[in-house]
């Protein structure tokens, strides 16, 4: 469990860098994005304990189970499969 909340940090970490360097950006029209969708999945991801539970042995996300999920996601993780990692997560 730990592991798996541990990835989900490290990937939004790299999406926030992104997110900062977008506005250096000249191309971009800083006005034209919408983080909507984005700054949910951040309250979701630095609050777990508040989305997070485990009734019996399934893990429980955002009201939905996603224990077989976060199996394969450690699974490939551990095999250094970092892209069929994040597919899983994503």
């Amino acid at each position: 469990m730990g592991e798996a909340v541990g990835g989900i940090l490290a990937i939004v970490g790299a999406i926030q860098t992104v997110q900062t360097a977008i506005p250096v950006c000249e191309a971009i029209d800083p006005s034209s994005l919408n983080w909507t969708e984005y700054n949910k999945i951040i309250g979701l991801v630095e609050h777990p304990e508040n989305h997070l539970q485990t009734i019996g042995k399934d893990i429980i996300f955002n009201k939905r189970v996603i224990t077989a999920d976060i199996q394969r996601a450690l699974e490939a993780m551990h095999a250094s499969e970092y892209k069929q990692f994040g597919k899983i997560l994503a």
